[in-house]
């Protein structure tokens, strides 16, 4: 009798052991959504890219890829793996609305890819207009955390979801005065950037080059008749690939109380 318990044991013990084993066997694909839920897309991506051959021919992988290559920065890469996989099809457009969500809510959450983020949201609305009250509600609680702190993260995403929704900025008022007047305060501070950068062209044209800085423009009269608002320090700066970036700083006193370590930038020409 014991020598059947222990051989019992044995059996017991090895299958165990089996099962196990066999559990252990990660798929890729598996290995990349546990990767993915920990929010580790980078070796998701590394996973992926080591499948080759007809494991690739899978939707389950293509919507695993696109995701993690528009997480990692890779937006071209990303929109060329959905429209290798047809995606004028209707079934395929409400798949991959669900992938361009979910990377745009990890991605906004990085105020310096909030472009990113709103190109990939934009993309999934027309997918799937049913995601229109989520884009919303994910844009609008972005946007109030990034009015309590400096940048105009807050500014560019309101004015992303005003384009269909024209209620949201009296919905900003009427929730947080002070948010709304710092929206107010970067639309009119970019405006006038966007002036000087008429002005700018205006100097390039008479003297065949742009400005130094936003001093010689100034001295020369470009700036005329254009109002900065109080507040504001605005500067002028060459750039690497031959045109300019043109910057305003917020200071402590501008009237629409926008965070103190706000700089707004326009490129030109």
């Amino acid at each position: 009798m014991r020598l059947l318990i222990e051989h019992s044991n044995r059996i017991v013990t090895a299958v165990i052991i089996l099962i196990f084993s066999i559990g252990c066997i990660n798929d890729p694909l598996d290995r990349a959504e546990d990767l993915i839920a920990a929010y580790d897309f980078r070796s998701a991506l590394a996973v992926l890219d080591q499948i080759t051959g007809d494991e690739r021919q899978n939707d389950r992988y293509h919507r695993l890829h696109a995701l993690t290559l528009f997480v990692e920065g890779r937006t071209d890469e990303g929109f060329a793996e959905i429209n290798a996989v047809g995606a004028d099809d209707p079934e395929n457009q409400r798949a991959y609305a669900r992938v361009l969500f979910d990377a745009a809510f990890v991605i906004i959450r990085e105020k310096n890819r909030i472009s990113e983020a709103t190109i990939l949201l934009d993309s999934c609305g027309s997918y799937n207009p049913d995601y229109k009250q989520q884009i919303q509600n994910l844009v609008w609680s972005r946007a109030l955390e990034y009015f309590s702190v400096p940048g105009d993260g807050g500014f560019r995403l309101i004015s992303f979801a005003a384009k269909s929704d024209e209620g949201i900025l009296r919905r900003l008022r009427s929730r947080n005065r002070i948010y709304y007047s710092r929206y107010d305060e970067i639309r009119s501070v970019y405006q006038v950037q966007e002036l000087l950068k008429v002005r700018i062209k205006l100097f390039s044209n008479s003297h065949s080059r742009f400005p130094r800085d936003y001093r010689e423009l100034v001295d020369e009269g470009f700036t005329a008749g254009v109002a900065i608002s109080r507040g504001w320090r605005v500067e002028l700066f060459p750039d690497a690939a031959g045109g300019y970036i043109l910057t305003a700083e917020a200071l402590k006193d501008n009237l629409g109380k926008v965070l103190v370590g706000t700089v707004l930038k326009v490129h030109g020409p």
